[in-house]
């Protein structure tokens, strides 16, 4: 059984020896001091480290292709993301995009802006398996922006680039464990999108690998 393992870190951890972790990353460390807010610095300076702890490597090992996505040169690709309390940590053989968006209510003015006319139809249709607005809303947000990072289109492309009600969400929940599987055809890849939700997140991870599950595992620093 091929398992995703998606690893999460809590931001806020009291146990935290942030000390530790400047000494582990200093090149980090130093290009972050010039961060005016300090939340930011320190979730720059935990992703790094959750990267060099996970991959086992150093600062110096992480190499970056033509679109500015980081692999190690063990050819190892790995994405992270953050959202309000917490970091996740994904990686893979191949190309991987991985988001997390905490679930609150949400600014629908932007929906005309980020989505495709069957998106909205999505989102603003009670009736889908995801009963809450919020949480559709939320869903099709974080596959959209999985796909980007996977793909490393994140910054030239626009949210509407990605239709994603074509993968018909509400009918392809796996094994009733609450994931979410969809594939998609993107920048002439074809990827698999795994989507799940954890305390009031919704995370997606976009892979061209396929996988049978989802494991989410929480990192002790």
């Amino acid at each position: 059984m091929n398992v995703l393992k998606i690893q999460y870190l809590k931001m806020d951890d009291s146990d935290i020896d942030m000390d530790k972790i400047k000494l582990s990353i200093p090149i980090a460390n130093e290009l972050t001091k010039v961060y005016k807010s300090e939340v930011v610095r320190r979730q720059t300076l935990l992703g790094k480290y959750l990267v060099t702890k996970n991959l086992n490597c150093k600062e110096g090992d992480i190499y970056y292709n033509s679109l500015k996505k980081p692999y190690v040169r063990n050819n190892i690709y790995f994405n992270i993301s953050h959202s309000k309390d917490y970091i996740v940590f994904a990686k893979s053989a191949s190309e991987i995009g991985i988001d997390i968006e905490y679930i609150d209510k949400k600014n629908l003015n932007i929906i005309n802006y980020a989505f495709t006319e069957n998106e909205i139809e999505y989102i603003n249709n009670s009736n889908e398996n995801i009963k809450n607005i919020n949480e559709r809303f939320t869903v099709i947000w974080t596959i959209k922006e999985s796909l980007f990072k996977a793909s490393g289109l994140e910054k030239w492309m626009e949210p509407k680039n990605i239709e994603t009600c074509k993968l018909k969400i509400n009918d392809s929940f796996i094994k009733d464990k609450n994931i979410i599987e969809n594939e998609i055809i993107f920048n002439e890849k074809k990827y698999l999108v795994y989507s799940t939700k954890f305390n009031n997140y919704y995370i997606s991870v976009a892979s061209e690998e396929k996988y049978d599950d989802i494991c989410l595992e929480e990192v002790n620093l």
